[in-house]
């Protein structure tokens, strides 16, 4: 019992001192700068915050709680009844280190978030308040450890070897057919009005349903969500009727529809899963991984943001085809004016980025309608 308090404090510390770190630098920034340079700074800032937390829960976690002291203790009465054999302890064992190792690094995102929300508030001039951000990081943060906590749960109990990774496959693939329900609770979607259904019917097929967001929760302006067998999701940031005209909602929409056209969401969830599963593989038969591996990791990252890039290039071309190049540009730069996005770098695309450039996409849509024009 005493070890988990040890724990428990030192996880504690790491909160405060991730918060008054995020806390001090957002304040020099928020001196310094304002507006949109203010906001893709403190965006940088709350990204490279977020990787910092994950790591120190990762390191820290492992040197304080390497004996396990967390779960210590446990024993076949802890399991179900059902489950009361020693593969099961081990199963609710490595459920609880997942969960709460999760909860710590939650509480390390939150301390980052907390620390930049006045700033952030000033600088895209929208409603943000302390407790929406503590509502939406627990809901959607806190459902995510606790789905992969029973994850590892009835993932463990499965036998070792190809079965256990046929499992985790199968709930990755499963997870991936129920998102647009998830993700229609988790950001309080609602469906779209008459009017709003109106505005897009030309370039919303019957199969796919249009979903409307809470604007604050400023996950991006629109996304795809969904594949076959399963449903076929488009959300749309509800300030995006707001501020575009009726051509720029079309060409929005007809981008995210594009990604279901051409199965991008599909082409994504494989390309992480060719990565994550040869890893899993080798931890679950026990492989040593070679040093080459960590350039051959390298390469998969700058391969998985291309294809990330590529799909949203390609949607971009399809939505220009229906709706034309200058609603897409319109509706980038009426996003941008509003800050629901950054416009980000003139310069060449980062090598790293999974999405590109306003800049990068907006020379591609003029290029586009040059040549449509010299046909």
């Amino acid at each position: 019992m005493t070890g988990s308090w040890v724990v428990l404090a030192f996880v504690v510390a790491c909160w405060s001192a991730a918060y008054l770190v995020a806390r001090a630098v957002a304040r020099w920034l928020g001196e310094r700068l304002d507006g949109p340079e203010l906001a893709g700074t403190l965006r940088g800032l709350r990204r490279a915050g977020y990787v910092v937390v994950t790591v120190a829960a990762l390191v820290g976690w492992r040197a304080v709680d390497g004996d396990g002291v967390v779960a210590d203790g446990l024993t076949a009465a802890d399991a179900p009844a059902v489950l009361g054999s020693p593969s099961a302890v081990a199963a609710v064992h490595a459920a609880v280190v997942v969960v709460a190792l999760g909860s710590a690094w939650l509480g390390g995102v939150l301390a980052v978030a907390l620390a930049t929300v006045s700033y952030r508030r000033r600088a895209r001039e929208y409603d943000l308040t302390h407790r929406f951000v503590v509502r939406w990081l627990l809901s959607r943060g806190g459902g995510s450890v606790a789905v992969v906590g029973v994850a590892v749960l009835v993932v463990s109990t499965v036998p070792a070897g190809v079965p256990r990774l046929a499992a985790v496959l199968a709930l990755a693939a499963g997870t991936m057919l129920v998102l647009p329900y998830t993700l229609t609770v988790a950001l309080r979607a609602r469906p779209a009005t008459t009017v709003e259904r109106r505005v897009v019917a030309d370039v919303l097929p019957e199969d796919v349903t249009l979903r409307v967001v809470d604007d604050r929760t400023r996950i991006g302006p629109a996304f795809a969500a969904g594949t076959p067998p399963g449903p076929e999701y488009v959300f749309v940031t509800g300030t995006v009727f707001d501020v575009c005209t009726d051509a720029a909602v079309r060409a929005v929409v007809a981008h995210e529809v594009a990604h279901h056209r051409h199965r991008h969401v599909a082409v994504r969830f494989a390309t992480v899963l060719a990565g994550v599963l040869p890893v899993l593989a080798a931890v679950e038969f026990g492989l040593d991984l070679p040093a080459w591996t960590l350039l051959a990791g390298a390469g998969y990252v700058l391969a998985t943001a291309w294809v990330f890039r590529w799909t949203e290039f390609t949607a971009d071309a399809a939505a220009a085809r229906a709706v034309g190049p200058g609603a897409l540009v319109a509706a980038f730069d009426a996003l941008v004016e509003q800050r629901l996005v950054l416009a980000g770098s003139t310069r060449t695309t980062s090598l790293f980025a999974v999405h590109p450039s306003i800049a990068a996409r907006k020379r591609r849509l003029m290029a586009f309608s040059g040549e449509n024009a010299a046909t």
